[in-house]
């Protein structure tokens, strides 16, 4: 559930990054006073906002800030965003007609997004959350919206968001045994809504991808891939996603496999794909991992302990037997406060090892 929420917390942050270029463009424009402006965006957001220069191209109706970044507490040791160039693509009519700045596309190419968590579990974008619509007069985010659920205020305005070439820095001081550290690379990203469908369906349609790489140093790299749909309300959300990883090293993730359960692991990889349906504030989620040359031993004392709602005992010589082992897990209930479980596959699977113990104890 922790990758969830991280995965999520970083969907949110990217969406941060293009709304504030939204509330700013008129500005820039309006005023040359770049510590002026910078003050603007930072008091408008709530996060402080530095960036290296901007430029009007009217001929191609579009707007570009280089060197953007979002600057994190002195408690941090990186920026939570740095923008290479930062262009936003500006509606023709109502610029010619009206001379007004009317946001539509924005495009974020070589970005850096850093993620991390200090040593009292504090997370570098808890700061950051989704602006008011209203930025006063003449700002450039310009949808008359009514206001409501952040993501539905976005896309009244802005139609899509393209991040190429990026990448995403993650590392936990928090997490026992680290500093943990991993590095994403090739991030892109697109998000494209349909707000002229709203009278049909009743909210507005957002596509959503995004696929990055995990470099390893002894296997192939990873790659991890999503895909999905999410339904914008004005007072929520509701969301249909995939996510489908390929050959990730369990190994680099062992500090959180040593801490949150009862299993150690010498060496092991897995491919997997996550269904993820959240209704209402209630998730409903399902994942089907094949682990390949897993070494797993049980941790000391942990034998007769449960995880994920069965024994540590039933559930370890399925895990511990030979070659590619399939695992399936769901995690239902409300977002904050979700149960896990194993799947019906590994349930089916433990059922027909017991079965077969049973047989060969009665031969």
């Amino acid at each position: 559930m922790r990758a969830l929420k991280i995965l999520l917390k970083t969907f949110a942050a990217l969406i941060i990054v293009s709304a504030l270029f939204a509330a700013g463009a008129a500005v820039l424009v309006k005023m040359r006073w770049k510590p002026t402006v910078e003050r603007f965006l930072s008091d408008a957001l709530g996060v402080g906002i530095k960036f290296e220069g901007a430029a009007l191209n009217p001929k191609e109706y579009a707007l570009t800030i280089r060197g953007l970044k979002i600057l994190s507490g002195g408690e941090f040791e990186r920026n939570t965003f740095y923008g290479e160039r930062c262009t936003l693509m500006l509606d023709k009519d109502l610029y010619d007609e009206e001379e007004r700045l009317f946001v539509k596309e924005v495009v974020i190419e070589g970005g850096e997004l850093s993620l991390e968590r200090n040593e009292k579990g504090r997370w570098n974008i808890e700061r950051a959350e989704l602006p008011e619509a209203d930025f006063g007069p003449g700002a450039a985010y310009a949808a008359e919206s009514e206001g409501g659920a952040p993501l539905y205020t976005f896309v009244k305005s802005i139609k899509k968001v393209s991040i190429r070439d990026s990448g995403i820095l993650f590392k936990d001081k928090y997490v026992p045994g680290g500093p943990f550290e991993m590095a994403f690379y090739d991030f892109d990203f697109k998000l494209d809504s349909e707000e002229e469908f709203e009278s049909v369906y009743g909210y507005i349609p957002i596509k959503v991808e995004a696929d990055f790489n995990i470099e390893n140093s002894l296997n192939r790299d990873s790659k991890i891939s999503v895909k999905g749909k999410i339904a914008a309300y004005p007072g929520s959300a509701a969301m249909d996603m995939t996510v489908i990883a390929s050959y990730v090293d369990l190994m680099q993730f062992l500090p959180y496999f040593e801490s949150y359960t009862p299993f150690s692991f010498n060496s092991g990889l897995f491919s997997s794909t996550t269904e993820l349906s959240i209704r209402d504030n209630m998730i409903d989620c399902s994942t089907t991992m094949l682990f390949h040359k897993l070494n797993l031993l049980i941790d000391k004392g942990m034998e007769n302990a449960q995880f994920l709602e069965t024994s540590v005992n039933n559930l370890a010589p399925y895990l511990m037997s030979r070659g590619e082992i399939l695992f399936d897990f769901v995690v239902k209930g409300p977002v904050d406060n979700p149960k896990a479980n194993v799947g019906p596959k590994v349930k089916s699977a433990m059922t027909a090892l017991f079965m077969d113990g049973i047989g060969k104890a009665l031969q």
